[in-house]
């Protein structure tokens, strides 16, 4: 009896360590797997980088919401949206850059750079990976300063987020739909700046306020008449100007 108990034992003992080294060797080749779309997915990035320099430019208005203010890039490459950066600030607490990095029309990476004054670790860039639109790895580093954030080695962090709502927010911003189909508010006047309002009479709506240098003839209507045109749709361009503000350009009624 203790002889075949001894004899089990050892099989399941054996049985064990063969889980356990099967288990190494799937998290081996995973791992490798891993490091290899990582290094093609940071090649195709980098490439974008260099393009978007010479690619066609498309900007969002400057959206508000609370103390968060932000704006879209896009780039596009042989008519194809290559590259998508959200600018974003929040008041005196930071600010925050993400880059959405398309392939074939697909996310193939997210990588966020942030400040935030309010923790003790205010410099932090995570990275997430994508293959064929699911999520293959995640990383992360943090640091006091800048350059003790570039000298940093990223760590493995569990994935978050849902990039297909990311890309919903982004393009709906672009083209001002959803949450972004904004009607006019009003006109904000200050002692120096004038400035046109779109929002909508919703909780939490974002707002987008377009500096008016100038009077036309739609500016004027509205000035003098702004009861009007409230919740009117507004058909307006604008220049994009450092520092990050929307300049009227000209408007018209949808």
């Amino acid at each position: 009896m203790c002889r075949v108990f001894y004899l089990f034992s050892i099989l399941l003992f054996s049985l064990a360590a063969c889980n356990k080294n099967t288990d190494q060797l799937k998290t081996s080749i995973n791992s490798v797997s891993s490091n290899s779309i990582k290094e093609n997915i940071l090649a195709i990035a980098d490439s974008i980088n260099k393009i978007s320099v010479r690619a066609q430019k498309q900007e969002s208005l400057i959206y508000n919401l609370g103390d968060y203010s932000f704006f879209i890039s896009r780039f596009i490459q042989n008519s194809e949206a290559v590259l998508y950066i959200e600018h974003g600030k929040s008041g005196e607490y930071g600010h925050t850059e993400k880059r959405y990095y398309l392939k074939n029309g697909m996310v193939i990476l997210l990588e966020q750079s942030s400040k935030d004054n309010k923790v003790y670790l205010p410099f932090k860039t995570e990275r997430t990976y994508y293959n064929k639109g699911q999520t293959v790895y995640s990383e992360r580093r943090e640091a006091r300063t800048a350059g003790e954030l570039s000298g940093m080695n990223f760590k493995q962090q569990p994935a978050s987020g849902n990039i297909l709502k990311d890309m919903k927010k982004l393009n709906d911003a672009m083209y001002q739909k959803g949450d972004f189909d904004l009607v006019f508010e009003g006109i904000t006047e200050f002692p120096k700046a004038k400035y046109l309002i779109l929002s909508k009479r919703n909780l939490n709506a974002y707002r987008a306020p377009i500096l008016v240098e100038k009077k036309d003839n739609f500016i004027e209507a509205i000035a003098t008449n702004p009861e009007k045109y409230l919740g009117r749709k507004l058909k307006i361009t604008w220049d994009l100007r450092k520092p990050n503000e929307a300049v009227y350009v000209s408007g018209s009624l949808y």
